[in-house]
């Protein structure tokens, strides 16, 4: 009896640390470590593999192949011990069934008793049609989180459901599908490793031993490259008052892609099969694919696919329509070295196909001639685009925005040096006639990026700016750090060269971070949350794109400033308190230590200020923001903007 615990011990305990023998140990986590260290004593053959994995790295380390003689031995030993593990879980297999048989004649026998017993009685109870489905107990745990939230939920059996797909009515995969990555590939290295973690929930006891293949396929569908490894999964579901670790596994996964990998799209696919019928095991739910699910959709970028260098980018946005060559002059006065300029499509598109680009073209010019630099901010669908409804709303078949774009950048080639792709795309206000949806946005965004680049590849493609709200319906408004982080889930980075926010300061000073609270309880309003400080607004972007990984991205600043109704003879508008919390001086003082910090800060790639001046026929908040008065006459900032670059020109 001893004798056979310790067997059952030592292949439950093999079972447990192979999977971590197979990788190399500076992979271990802390707590796999420490599992390897406890049990590895315990099992001969899982030192024996310990061993030879040892020697493998032995050989890794002299320079000698990491393919061919490596992926041999390992496959052998893990065949080796496969074969072995196998025997004992079929013992296992049938010690189930005789269980079951056992249970289920017990059974039996038990309704027989019963029935004899109650069947004499009155009142007997009859099956009535329609009665409720029996219910299940389950543990239903919310996955990926820091510490998983568990809840005990009374589902009928026949009611079970989940949003992911299901492999073979066992194992339900958990984790958010597909994601996007971004990859350069690196002719340098024979391989590029790609790690994968995925969640899985067992339904059911896990009776088959499935082994899983991970498939990597390119836009037409060709597999590239197939990747098998062997699974370990629970042999037993989550019940009532169980912990989830009996029934989730998480699952590690390095695809190694060549290093010569051709630029473009793939997609990574899982799926699990038999390892000795080599019959795949079928998928419920998911993508609709038969035996294979998307995990990951890779964007492969070449080698010489950089963004320009240019530095850091000085602007400003005006109504330049006015006085193109006039506007152009004061920009370049003040030092500036970049204009930016909202480009409706509607008014340049209002038929499919039929440009007019004479305003656009006066624009360019002016502003070659000047010698900035100039971004085009292009928003706004003509009704032709939007089922012959008109507004600043998405076009039904995003092949008509990238359709523009093309043009665009193909006449424009060398003198339109970046373009912003929509923006406030997370306000109702931006977005008309359908749901805010950061899917649906960088949809557009990837149609443009392609349609620009293959056009004009030197120009800059910047996501469209994000508005400041911490709204949350899909209706009016969307917290802009959370669509931003629902972006870079969707892509957002394979599809542009730079990541465009507004960073409004109001009334608050630009170095001011807002913590709790109020900030200043002498003001009524707009201090009192994040949305409202230029600052947090940047710090936190760049945070949502730091924990992602990409906070080597460029993040611009498409629109800032700070308004004040001083000394344009105005009354404050209404809603809009903030226009009168601040005078002429401290908008130019918030101005220049705004780009000051930006600047040192070393991790935005520019900033454009809102505005140099609107049409004096304009009477609403956009005069608050201009730095030059309705008469021409400069305001404080424009001087104090002037000196600061002439200053930058200046300092060795």
């Amino acid at each position: 009896m001893n004798e056979h615990m310790s067997d059952h011990t030592n292949e439950h305990t093999c079972k447990t640390i192979r999977p971590l023998l197979a990788l190399r140990p500076e992979a271990w986590s802390d707590d796999q470590r420490r599992q390897v260290q406890a049990h590895l004593p315990n099992c001969a053959r899982c030192a024996a593999m310990a061993r030879d994995y040892a020697e493998q790295d032995r050989l890794f380390d002299t320079g000698m192949p990491r393919v061919g003689l490596a992926v041999e031995q390992r496959a052998s030993l893990l065949s080796q011990v496969e074969r072995e593990r196998r025997a004992y879980d079929m013992s296992k297999k049938w010690q189930v069934v005789l269980k079951s048989v056992a249970g289920a004649v017990a059974i039996v026998v038990l309704v027989f008793v019963l029935n004899w017993i109650f069947s004499g009685m009155s009142g007997q109870k009859q099956a009535q049609p329609g009665a409720p489905a029996p219910t299940a107990t389950m543990t239903a745990t919310i996955a990926p989180s820091p510490t998983p939230v568990s809840a005990v939920v009374e589902t009928p059996v026949a009611a079970v459901s989940l949003s992911g797909p299901i492999f073979a009515e066992q194992l339900a995969l958990e984790s958010d599908l597909p994601a996007t990555a971004c990859i350069r590939s690196d002719q340098a290295l024979s391989t590029m490793v790609f790690s994968v973690t995925l969640t899985w929930r067992a339904l059911e006891p896990v009776e088959a031993d499935w082994s899983y293949f991970i498939h990597l396929v390119d836009e037409n569908d060709q597999l590239v490259l197939q990747q098998d490894g062997q699974g370990d999964w629970p042999d037993q579901v989550c019940g009532e008052g169980q912990s989830s670790e009996g029934c989730v596994l998480v699952t590690e996964h390095q695809v190694f892609i060549p290093g010569d990998i051709k630029p473009g799209e793939y997609t990574l696919f899982v799926g699990l099969y038999d390892p000795v019928t080599m019959a795949r095991a079928s998928v419920r739910g998911g993508d609709g694919a038969e035996s294979r699910v998307a995990i990951e959709r890779l964007v492969i970028l070449g080698s010489d696919e950089v963004t320009p260098s240019i530095g850091f980018a000085y602007g400003i946005q005006a109504d330049i329509l006015l006085d193109p060559n006039r506007t152009a002059s004061m920009v370049s006065d003040l030092g500036l070295g970049w204009f930016r300029q909202e480009v409706r499509w509607a008014e340049i598109e209002p038929q499919k196909g039929r440009y007019d680009w004479a305003r656009l073209d006066a624009i360019v010019n002016a502003c070659e001639t000047a010698g900035i630099r100039l971004l085009l901010t292009v928003i706004g669908s003509p009704a032709w685009a939007r089922d012959g409804e008109p507004g600043v709303g998405p076009p039904d078949d995003v092949q008509d925005f990238a359709d523009l774009m093309a043009a665009m950048a193909a006449r424009y080639r060398g003198r339109v040096h970046a373009y912003e792709i929509w923006h406030s795309q997370n306000l109702a206000s931006h977005w008309e006639g359908a749901p805010l949806s950061p899917h649906d946005y960088v949809q557009l965004l990837r149609a443009a990026h392609q349609a620009v680049k293959a056009a004009d590849p030197d120009a800059l493609v910047v996501s469209g700016g994000l508005s400041q709200t911490p709204g949350n319906d899909a209706n009016w408004a969307l917290d802009n750090l959370k669509y931003l982080e629902q972006m870079v889930a969707e892509g957002l980075v394979c599809n542009c060269d730079a990541v465009g926010i507004h960073a409004d300061g109001y009334a608050n000073p630009p170095d001011a971070y807002y913590q709790d609270g109020d900030f200043d309880p002498a003001r009524e309003a707009f201090d009192d949350h994040r949305v409202f400080f230029f600052r947090n607004t940047i710090e936190d972007s760049f945070a949502v794109m730091k924990e992602n990984g990409d906070g080597d991205k460029p993040i611009w600043v498409t629109h800032f400033g700070w308004g004040t109704v001083d000394g344009l003879g105005m009354e404050t508008p209404q809603g809009q308190g903030f226009f009168g919390d601040i005078d002429e001086t401290k908008q130019a003082e918030y101005i220049v230590n705004a780009f000051k910090w930006a600047k040192a800060w070393g991790h935005l790639g520019g900033m454009f200020l809102d505005n140099l001046q609107v049409s004096p026929t304009r009477s609403d908040f956009g005069l608050a923001y201009s730095i030059v008065r309705p008469d021409g006459t400069p305001r404080p900032a424009y001087t104090a903007l002037q000196e600061m670059m002439v200053a930058l020109d200046t300092t060795p």
